[in-house]
């Protein structure tokens, strides 16, 4: 009896430890969730000092770090949860994103392919791993997991998006045209669809419709830069010169850095014997890529 009485009160210290620890867990989580990422990570820190094992307390003090662009700090957050829970799929995925950002593909791979390993209905864990691939320069292997993701759910937008993406990089234009319209049935407001059927359809010399999908994907999201770009671009091609410079100058002004939106500013402009304004935009346009030549300019 007093055996069992002193290991009662010490399981009844450590649950009530472990419900105080997930308490304020679960305080830091909901401050995250509203986006104040740095004041969550004074909770999740509270936690981690009461109990330094919690594997969930450092992936969500990993996930608020990724949030706030800390992606080293993150990286360690999760290595800190992978060691103490090596199945935990949450920090595997998050891992892997944060490796994507930050260049180190093969990496992210390693982390993606663990976590589909773990969970093989992880639609988003399948997706991400295609889209790395790509970026390996695996499309083979890239589109099995996009048709994974859409074996997984059919519905799913993205999906038919991601896979109509490779098929274009891959020259199957009707074919990613297709996946395109798949993914618009799905869900027509998704900017991302009609910005890559945008893409294909100029590519096919169908100028108009493809402005008309341009104009689709920026009233649903009206910072997209590179549909802003590449509307100016298609504009450019009908000759539409002014209404193609506006477009890029929306596009500087989003993003002062965009290289190639002052470079093919430039190129307007000097097509437009504008030759003085050209040429401020080719140096602007050189001093962010120094790759990037004026016509002008000898090899």
């Amino acid at each position: 009896m007093g055996f069992f009485g002193k290991f009662k009160k010490k399981n009844d210290a450590e649950k009530q430890a472990f419900l105080e620890d997930n308490k304020l867990v679960n305080i830091g989580l909901n401050l995250a969730k509203e986006g104040k990422y740095n004041e969550s990570l004074e909770y999740f820190d509270k936690a981690l000092n009461s109990n330094p094992r919690n594997a969930q307390a450092w992936f969500y003090k990993g996930a608020s770090l990724q949030y706030l662009g800390r992606f080293h700090d993150a990286l360690k957050c999760y290595d800190k949860a992978l060691q103490l829970n090596p199945n935990h799929t949450d920090a595997w995925f998050h891992k892997g994103s944060t490796l994507d950002i930050l260049g180190r593909f093969d990496e992210a791979l390693d982390c993606f392919t663990k976590t589909v390993q773990l969970n093989p209905e992880d639609l988003e864990a399948w997706l991400n791993r295609g889209a790395v691939l790509m970026k390996l320069g695996r499309p083979d292997e890239a589109l099995k997991c996009f048709d994974k993701g859409i074996q997984l759910n059919p519905e799913n937008s993205l999906s038919w998006v991601n896979k109509g993406a490779l098929l274009y990089k891959l020259g199957k234009i009707n074919e990613a045209l297709n996946c395109f319209d798949r993914a618009l049935g799905i869900n027509p407001n998704d900017a991302l669809a009609w910005f890559n059927r945008a893409l294909v359809l100029t590519d096919m010399k169908k100028f108009e419709q493809s402005l008309g999908c341009f104009d689709r994907a920026i009233e649903l999201y009206p910072r997209y830069v590179d549909a802003y770009f590449h509307k100016g671009m298609t504009l450019f091609m009908l000759n539409r010169h002014d209404e193609a410079l506006r477009l890029l100058d929306k596009v500087i002004q989003m993003n002062p850095e965009h290289a190639y939106a002052w470079y093919n500013k430039g190129i307007i402009l000097f097509n437009l014997n504008r030759r003085e304004e050209a040429n401020r935009c080719f140096m602007k346009a050189k001093e962010l890529d120094p790759e990037l030549r004026s016509p002008t300019e000898k090899p």
